[in-house]
């Protein structure tokens, strides 16, 4: 297992929303060191040791938007240190990501989730150009790839681009979408599973992203819902940098200019957490909502888009204290 340092000049501090840029925001939650000693934090499905060299250095904390309620991550290591902990991991422990990404179980859940999306998305264009970003080594393109879709890949992560493109064959560039060379309006569809909520800048990142799809084309964002999956392990968790709900994806789609289609209520396992994913359209015209086929198949389902957001959003292990928002995401 590797060993990261982390230093002072390797934090970068967020005094403004990511969303909407106010800066009435409030801190809800810090990783510190304690009692003067070196704070050793595991993270071990990221193979990953973090010991900070200075005494009493907050290197995560969590903060919440007053404005708009989006919660992210103010305080976080910048994104220079997690390139250079990937070019480590990729020089010192190549056996522990080829493992991972060979773990026939998460590998076959993974095929399924896309192979059923696949099935989804054909029912609402006909395109089969796909583009899936944060791709990891694949094995998810290989879904698509069956069904006659043309596939290609962006994953940042160099060992499992090298994965993808090595063992399971996939056109995968390994590297940022804003260094990615493919034309402008080149995808019919770009899919976004589980990946915005690790970016630091979630909104420049789609704005990169949203150029490659076609006028008319379509957006699949998924990602973990705050209210039904996050509790105070995300507040430890390293690589998530923002916590989505219904709502504030919206607002963030919307400041965008992309019209949402669909929602749907996902699962990365049969049994696993509800997550929950939008399908939006790029265009510049109003689109009424479209009406998708009901596939339950692998924990996913078809819902509407939802107009309100308060005690519908939250699920049953948290419920939705009436009251202040603030007051509900810091029990939470």
């Amino acid at each position: 297992m590797p060993i990261y340092d982390i230093e002072e000049n390797d934090i970068e501090i967020l005094y403004n929303c990511p969303l909407c840029d106010s800066s009435n925001i409030e801190i809800i939650s810090e990783v510190v060191e304690k009692d003067k000693k070196t704070f050793k934090t595991d993270f071990d499905s990221n193979f990953t040791k973090i010991i900070p060299r200075e005494e009493h250095i907050i290197f995560l904390s969590t903060a919440c938007c007053k404005e708009c309620n989006f919660v992210f991550r103010n305080k976080r290591p910048n994104l220079n240190w997690f390139e250079k902990c990937w070019n480590i991991r990729e020089d010192e422990d190549n056996d522990a990501v080829h493992e991972q990404a060979h773990d026939p179980e998460k590998e076959k859940q993974r095929y399924n989730r896309y192979e059923n999306l696949s099935r989804v998305l054909e029912e609402v264009t006909t395109g089969r150009k796909l583009l899936d970003v944060g791709c990891g080594p694949g094995t998810g393109l290989k879904a698509f790839q069956d069904r006659d879709w043309e596939v290609m890949g962006v994953e940042p992560d160099p060992v499992r681009a090298k994965v993808g493109n090595e063992v399971n064959k996939i056109n995968i560039f390994p590297g940022k979408i804003e260094d990615f060379t493919a034309p402008d309006e080149t995808f019919d569809v770009i899919t976004l599973l589980h990946v915005l909520e690790h970016f630091h800048s979630p909104k420049d990142f789609l704005i990169h992203t949203i150029k490659k799809i076609k006028n008319g084309g379509y957006l699949y964002i998924e990602v973990p819902h705050l209210h039904r999956f996050i509790n105070w392990e995300d507040s430890l968790y390293l690589e998530h940098m923002n916590n989505f709900t219904e709502k504030t994806l919206l607002d963030l789609g919307d400041q965008l200019k992309l019209v949402p289609v669909k929602r749907f209520i996902t699962k990365t396992t049969t049994y696993g957490y509800k997550h929950f994913a939008i399908l939006f359209k790029k265009t510049s015209i109003d689109l009424d909502y479209t009406e998708l086929p009901d596939i339950k198949s692998n924990g996913i389902f078809i819902d509407e888009v939802v107009e309100s957001f308060d005690e519908s959003e939250w699920g049953e292990s948290w419920p939705y204290v009436e009251g202040d928002y603030l007051e509900n995401v810091k029990v939470l």
